[in-house]
């Protein structure tokens, strides 16, 4: 049993996408009608927080698999994408110790989100010549700016990101690669 999400993509029944973001706003409309519309905010609540919640009640693989195509989105596929690749390899492995969880934001109410600042992760990875030219002083800069601009949970997120775990008892390489064969 595999997710299909490729180019050719679809999304399971009552999450179809009229408008996969072609201009990179960070917003994905998660339903065709206007009155049931969710942008980035509740995206990122239904890609990142299902993780803590119904995927470790699932009980089976097969409930697991459909916590995740229940969920499915393209933040979601490029968080299992970012941490599970074998050829992402990142310079940052823990948090900055002079970074500080914000305590002033609201859920869904930040700078950021979780989907536009995933974009902005090459400045992490092992290889890309604009990482490589960073000096060490001024990648924590940039991840500590990162970090703050998004929801602590988020941040989280991207910690996991950069550990290859994002902390979520059976979600790993081996279950990502057989939900999506093609991804990784």
């Amino acid at each position: 049993m595999h997710i299909k999400f490729s180019n050719d993509e679809y999304l399971p029944l009552g999450k179809q996408d009229p408008d996969p973001d072609p201009v990179g706003s960070g917003t994905f409309w998660s339903d065709p009608d206007p009155e049931k519309r969710t942008g980035s905010a509740t995206l990122v609540k239904d890609a990142v927080a299902f993780v803590d919640f119904d995927f470790e009640k699932a009980k089976s693989k097969k409930d697991r698999m459909a916590v995740i195509e229940k969920n499915l989105s393209h933040t979601l596929v490029d968080v299992f994408k970012l941490t599970f690749h074998p050829d992402f390899k990142w310079k940052v492995k823990e948090l900055p110790e002079s970074y500080k969880v914000p305590t002033d934001i609201l859920p869904g109410i930040t700078y950021d989100s979780l989907n536009s600042q995933l974009r902005r992760l090459y400045l992490f990875r092992e290889g890309d010549p604009t990482a490589e030219s960073l000096n060490p002083k001024r990648r924590e800069e940039l991840l500590i700016q990162l970090l703050e601009s998004i929801e602590p949970r988020e941040a989280e997120v991207i910690l996991g990101i950069f550990q290859k775990d994002l902390g979520v008892k059976g979600l790993d390489y081996k279950f990502v690669k057989e939900a999506f064969p093609d991804l990784l």
